[in-house]
């Protein structure tokens, strides 16, 4: 298996990961362990920024561009930030019949949360990353980056 074919898979695997593990919790409506929950995102970002850093991108679209912009900041920020982050820092979700103290997403998934700008010293991937997957579909992003990702690496 060559390097490129480990980062994919390190990559999908973490994503389907995350990805199930939301499904889960909205389908039965708890989240049984938000350590691992908050784990299986750390994971993600880890293998996201991995393969960002490995891949080329020169020829992007400025919104593709964006997302890798955003995507490095939510993985700066929660390797780096000033301020300890916890899963309640990064996601919005919503499971009946209870919420966590977040906002319910109009379209009843989990969404990644607005983070405070200074929270890293890259205030411009936090700016980033608030235009682009502040208070939108965690899983949504996931599958946009992975598809930027795949095309590219």
């Amino acid at each position: 298996m060559s390097k490129k074919e480990k980062l994919l898979y390190s990559l999908n695997y973490s994503i389907e990961e995350l990805s199930n593990e939301i499904t889960n919790i909205l389908n039965n409506n708890s989240i049984p362990n938000k350590e691992d929950l908050y784990r299986k995102i750390g994971e993600s970002l880890h293998w996201i920024y991995d393969c960002i850093e490995k891949t080329d991108f020169s020829d992007l679209s400025s919104n593709d561009n964006n997302y890798i912009i955003a995507f490095r900041g939510a993985a700066n920020a929660q390797k780096h930030s000033k301020e300890e982050l916890n899963f309640d820092d990064f996601i919005n979700c919503a499971t009946f019949p209870f919420t966590l103290p977040a906002v319910f997403s109009n379209t009843g998934i989990f969404n990644w949360k607005p983070l405070n700008e200074n929270v890293i010293r890259q205030t411009s991937q936090i700016k980033k990353y608030n235009e682009v997957l502040a208070n939108h579909s965690v899983v949504e992003s996931l599958n946009i980056i992975k598809k930027i990702i795949t095309d590219n690496l």
